[in-house]
């Protein structure tokens, strides 16, 4: 493909954050043009004829685009997207107005405030001026509309004396830059970052992110500021430390996280990819912050660290996001014209080019069962273990472990699998253990095709039923509706099986004979 990438013009006095644009442009022209694309970088600023010139000369098959901001002012990020989507060019990436929505930190707040998703309370001149009232407790002053924790810094979190006093200094601050501020209650707690990437059409939470504020002194707010995020020699810089290694005590947490990500992603209509910052507070409660729609790439970034942490390396992830353009201009078609569930109801032909089946796993396959099941990010450490053990034990017994397997390999590279056996103690009902997709691979059709394989083998043996258990997070929706939509059924709900409020729901799907 030809690719336009395109970004901000960069200043030449410009601040650290906006000169990390152009590390973010050299580094996915780079891997474009390493993926075998034509891959160049156009400079954005508020000449939108001469860009819209450009575009009808280079005449790009996608555009890319990590715009951040016009002229400086993120206010603008909307415009060029806008004109994008005028000239019909597929492009990566939030739609113009998801973009403008969660730029807007005030607008994306009511948003959200609708839909039920917490988020601290704020107050902007308006506001203050009508005499509604002060945030509680703390405030964090912050810009409307710039990312990238500009402006903000230990002062920026303070008791305010009045409403005036904090009415003050929102004006004092509107001539610097960032434009508009507003003030929101600052939340004491603990920091977390979810980056969410777009595979086969559906939106995938990658794993946790904590940042730890380690040793700050009492008093010192615990907060992500900008030299924290642009200064290497600075305190904050050096003592703020993201993990992704979590006890299991978190687990709860995580899923609640996780799933306030995707209702965010759903929310906004999100595509591509993004990343929703939180704040959990000391009870445990968590309250989005920002959602930003065009997060940063640049490969020391923290989508880029969860997706190494999924087992995307940053070539895959760059690849991904431009599938995933790809792939919403074509989806429609590949739905009409796939055969996969037709399929599904006879025998186990996919009608996906390249996508082959192999019954037997080898010991290369361990590693790609662990990274596939890894990248859901479902399932813990233990649990990812427990599924490479299986295959091991294939590898290792043959068909005397009991456990049969179903490989789908998607342009010889493994894109999927299922891991299947005989319910012990019956005679024609059969366990679901196992079956993932590669993210990048679902909405394709790979998942339903599995499916049906393991059926025609199932029923070819003489099986009537096949069951699959999943939990009744809300984290698991898709995995729920993956089965429904496949004709299972929900035969029995166990409450509280793996843990409070973690159900095991048990779906049964009756198999008809030969």
């Amino acid at each position: 493909m030809r690719i336009a990438v395109l970004h901000g013009e960069i200043a030449a006095d410009a601040g650290p954050d906006e000169q990390d644009t152009l590390v973010e442009v050299s580094s996915v022209v780079e891997v474009l043009e390493d993926l075998g694309h034509a891959a160049i970088a156009v400079p954005c600023n508020l000449d939108l004829s001469a860009l819209a010139a450009s575009l009808r000369r280079e005449r790009p098959d996608l555009v890319f685009n990590l715009v951040e901001s016009l002229d400086g002012a993120g206010s603008l990020i909307h415009l060029v997207p806008s004109l994008v989507e005028h000239m019909r060019i597929p492009m990566t990436g939030a739609s113009a107005a998801a973009l403008f929505a969660t730029s807007n930190k005030l607008l994306s707040k009511r948003v959200m405030e609708l839909r039920g998703i917490p988020v601290p309370a704020a107050a902007d001149e308006r506001v203050l001026r009508t005499g509604e009232g002060l945030p509680p407790g703390p405030v964090l002053v912050k810009s409307v509309w710039e990312h990238a924790s500009v402006g903000i810094g230990d002062s920026s979190v303070f008791v305010p004396e009045s409403a005036e006093r904090l009415l003050a200094e929102l004006e004092r601050r509107r001539g610097t830059d960032g434009g508009a501020w507003f003030a929101e209650s600052f939340v004491d707690g603990r920091e977390f970052n979810l980056a969410v990437l777009e595979s086969g059409g559906r939106p995938v939470v990658m794993p946790a992110a904590e940042i730890e504020f380690v040793d700050f002194p009492e008093g010192k707010p615990r907060m992500v500021g900008y030299i924290a995020k642009w200064d290497p020699g600075s305190f904050e810089y050096t003592h703020t430390i993201r993990r992704f290694d979590f006890p299991e005590a978190d687990r709860e947490l995580l899923d609640r996280l996780a799933d306030l990500a995707l209702t965010c992603f759903e929310v906004f209509e999100l595509s591509g990819y993004a990343r929703v910052d939180f704040r959990v507070d000391p009870r445990g409660e968590p309250w989005v912050l920002e959602v930003n729609a065009n997060p940063c790439i640049s490969p020391d970034s923290g989508m880029v660290a969860a997706a190494r942490r999924a087992g995307i390396e940053y070539p895959g992830l760059i690849e991904r996001i431009a599938g995933a353009a790809a792939i919403r201009r074509a989806r429609g078609k590949l739905k009409k014209g796939s055969s996969a569930r037709a399929g599904f109801r006879g025998r186990p032909g996919s009608g996906i080019p390249g996508l082959e089946f192999r019954d037997s796993p080898t010991a290369l396959d361990r590693d790609g069962i662990g990274r596939i099941v890894g990248m859901t990010g479902h399932f813990f450490p233990e649990e990812e273990a427990g599924a490479v053990e299986l295959a091991q034990e294939r590898i290792d017994k043959g068909e005397a472990a009991g456990y049969s397997f179903v490989l789908a390999d998607l342009d010889g590279s493994l894109a999927g699998y299922a891991c299947y056996g005989k319910a012990f103690g019956s005679l024609s009902s059969w366990d679901l253990y196992w079956i993932a997709v590669d993210p990048a691979a679902q909405g394709s059709g790979v998942g339903t095709a599995i499916i049906s394989r393991v059926v025609h083998a199932i029923r070819a043996q003489g099986g009537r039923r096949i069951y699959a258990e999943t939990s009744g997070r809300p984290l698991y929706r898709n995995t729920r509706r993956f089965y429904e939509d496949r004709g299972f059924a929900l035969a029995a709900r166990l409450e509280g099986f793996y843990g409070a409020g973690d159900d095991k729901l048990i779906y049964e799907l009756e198999v008809s004979p030969l």
